[in-house]
């Protein structure tokens, strides 16, 4: 019988190990899962500023339904509530965000050669 719990585990920390891998590519490690946060933050508050928000204008929602939230909305308020909680705690973290570990170094950001 397949442990539904650990191939989960397994296949997000494969997925975050892939991402972080290509990201290295072209920003310093670490560096560039916050500006994936902070990206996702300010899409997320100008989809809810918006009087009529249309998901094709804000590519990084659509792409954690199913993970963050049910629907485009959802994932924005869920993110934008985790950002506005994050901010007032000093950091900028998601931590409904499985699998993506806070380093405890963060390196500078560096142009790669």
């Amino acid at each position: 019988m397949v442990n539904l719990l650990a191939l989960k585990a397994a296949l997000k920390a494969a997925i975050d190990a892939a991402a972080e891998t290509e990201r290295r590519e072209y920003i310093t490690a670490g560096a560039g899962q916050a500006l994936i946060y902070a990206e996702n933050a300010d899409e997320a508050g100008a989809y809810l500023e918006a009087a009529a928000p249309v998901d094709e204008d804000y590519p990084l929602l659509p792409a954690e339904i199913g993970i963050t939230g049910a629907t485009t909305a959802e994932v924005a308020n869920v993110i934008n509530a985790s950002f506005t909680t994050g901010r007032r705690s000093g950091r900028r973290s998601r931590p409904h965000a499985s699998g993506l570990r806070r380093r405890s170094t963060q390196q500078p950001m560096q142009r790669r050669p």
